[in-house]
């Protein structure tokens, strides 16, 4: 079944018709990749947070964080840029 792009917000939990359900949203987005960071250090969770930032989640995250490109470039630099692009 395919999906339009902001489609995730229906599909998760209806008609986002509040502000507060909007921020909701957006402080999960910015938790999940906060933890993602964390566990690039860990060497028990190392392999899917590269999962994580070099796939779809991080791109998903971002943009309900609010993220621009330059913040997402950041992070993404800050992890050692696109060098683990290729092992996961």
């Amino acid at each position: 079944m395919a999906y339009k792009k902001n489609s995730v917000f229906k599909l998760c939990c209806g008609d986002l018709s509040c502000d507060r359900d909007i921020a909701g949203f957006k402080h999960l987005s910015e938790a999940i990749i906060l933890q993602s960071l964390e566990d690039f250090w860990s060497p028990y969770y190392r392999d899917e947070s590269i999962e994580f930032f070099t796939k779809e989640g991080f791109n998903v995250c971002s943009k309900i964080a609010g993220l621009d490109t330059a913040s997402q470039s950041k992070i993404i630099n800050l992890l050692g840029g696109n060098k683990h692009a290729n092992t996961a």
